[in-house]
Order: C-alpha cells, then sequence, then structure tokens
C-alpha cells in the first residue's frame, strides 16, 4: 500500500468471462425458499433445474445461482514488517439494506433438504440442526445472488468502514476453492474506496453510458427531421377560411337563439 487509504476501504473479488447475465442462470432459483418458506417437494419452482432435487430430496438454496457461489476465502491483510498489525475486513454490512429484508430463514428441517452439490464441501455430511445455513444473516450469499449484467464483475467481500489502511507491504491468506479455468476465466481481490462517484462498479456506469449514446443519437435523429422536413406555409389563405367559417357557425347560432325563445313561449303549456 503505497499510501494511507482513509475509511470506508472495500475489500472485493473479481471474476472474468463469467456469464451470470446467461437467462437460464438468471432464472435458476426458488424466491419463496430465499424467503424462508418451506416450499412442498412437487411445489418447488421447475427453473432450478437441474439443481432441483438430489438424492431423494430437496436442493436448498436450490437453482444454479446458488449452486455457483464463490466459495474462496479471502484472510484480513497483515502487515509483514509488524505481524501484530492486521487490517480487518468485516462482512456486516456488505449488504444492501433492501436485501437484508427479503432473505429469511428457513422452516424446513435440516432432514428435509440437502446443500448444493458444490456445497459439499462446507457440509461433508449434509445438512443437521447444528449447521443449516441461516440465509438472513448471509450477506456474501446476497451478494452473489445480484446476477451481474456483464461478463467481468467485482462483488464486495468485506468492509472497514472507520480504520486508516497503513502505508505498508501486506501478506494476506486466501483458500482457493473455486475453479475459473473451467469457464476460461480469472479471479482476482481488489482493495478499494468510494468516492462521490460511488464504488468500483463498472457495469453499472457502463451501463448508464450506453444508454445515454442512445438517446443523443435519438435525440439528433429527431432534431435532423425537424429541420430537414419542416413545411413552410407561405400561404395564409386557410386562415380566412376558418374565419369564413367560424363566422357562419356565429351566424347560425345568433339565428338559434333569437329562434329558441318564440319556440319556448309557444309551446310552454306543453313544456310545464
Amino acid at each position: 500500500i503505497p499510501n494511507d487509504i482513509t475509511g470506508p476501504v472495500y475489500l472485493y473479488y473479481k471474476l472474468t468471462n463469467f456469464y451470470q447475465n446467461h437467462r437460464k442462470y438468471v432464472e435458476s432459483y426458488s424466491w419463496a425458499q430465499l424467503r424462508g418458506q418451506a416450499v412442498a417437494y412437487d411445489d418447488l419452482t421447475s427453473d432450478c433445474s437441474p439443481m432441483r432435487y438430489r438424492d431423494g430430496k430437496m436442493v436448498y438454496p436450490c437453482g444454479l445461482v446458488a449452486n455457483s457461489i464463490f466459495n474462496d476465502t479471502i484472510g484480513s491483510p497483515v502487515n509483514r514488517d509488524d505481524t501484530e498489525k492486521t487490517y480487518e475486513f468485516s462482512q456486516k454490512g456488505i449488504a444492501w439494506k433492501s436485501d437484508l429484508s427479503l432473505y429469511k430463514k428457513t422452516e424446513y428441517e435440516a432432514s428435509q433438504i440437502v446443500p448444493p452439490e458444490n456445497w459439499m464441501q462446507k457440509y461433508p455430511n449434509g445438512y443437521t440442526a447444528e449447521n443449516l445455513p441461516d440465509l438472513s444473516k448471509d450477506e456474501l450469499f446476497m451478494n452473489w445472488m445480484k446476477t451481474a449484467a456483464l461478463p467481468s464483475f467485482v462483488k464486495l467481500y468485506g468492509i472497514n468502514k472507520n480504520a486508516v489502511f497503513e502505508k505498508g507491504s501486506y501478506a494476506t491468506e486466501i483458500e482457493l476453492n473455486y475453479p475459473v479455468s473451467i469457464f476460461g476465466g480469472t479471479k482476482s481481490m481488489v482493495i478499494g474506496t468510494s468516492s462521490v462517484l460511488g464504488g468500483r462498479h463498472l457495469s453499472l456506469g457502463i451501463c448508464y453510458l450506453i444508454v445515454a449514446c442512445i438517446s443523443i443519437a435519438f435525440m439528433l435523429g429527431f432534431l435532423i427531421k425537424q429541420l430537414f422536413t419542416r413545411k413552410k406555409t407561405n400561404n395564409h389563405s386557410f386562415l380566412s377560411e376558418f374565419n369564413g367559417e367560424d363566422s357562419s357557425a356565429n351566424n347560425a347560432l345568433d339565428n338559434a337563439s333569437s329562434i329558441a325563445p318564440n319556440s319556448s313561449r309557444s309551446n310552454g303549456r306543453n313544456i310545464l
């Protein structure tokens, strides 16, 4: 770290060539499960296929998105010159507040469900009453479930809101569990801060730029159309014609109003 970095400091992991925006992948989850509902065996959404059932039980959480969660572990950086100095990153407060209210603790019994296939390293013996995951507190899981729009993306892994990240040389331990060679991608660790323009979320900025360019193109197209296809009206005779028609209409109304009182008087008895 060449210079002191004032908080908040964010720790991200970055993946490349990972297409979370694939239609089949994006739809492969069960909102009912994520909201804590004990969905019946036959009612589990088919969108979770092929990660829907395993060993005759329901997969929890089901679907391709949950099954492919990033599972490398990144330790807090330790100062190499003074090993007693560790810059601690917390995984609390890394998810959106709106997401915290969406995810609920499951109502399933541990005997009803099994972990996704790629979770077996963490749960080699399956779920028990003691290790059943509480998704309402797993903010790393919440961040992963927000699928990225572009194939290269970063997701928040940890945060330190207050402490200064002092300059120096640091080492961190990373447990490598996540395979990237199978999809021809890369993975890396990114440390960054935020400014008035926001944090290191390039995908949202790129989307804004694309929409802005499209809007400018449409604006120029409509401007050119307005300048070169506008009709010039030098003949104002239609105005006199309109005034003439308007005068005729007014005369007709005047005649009708002059006749109406006589008619009402003559037929007053019938009206009453």
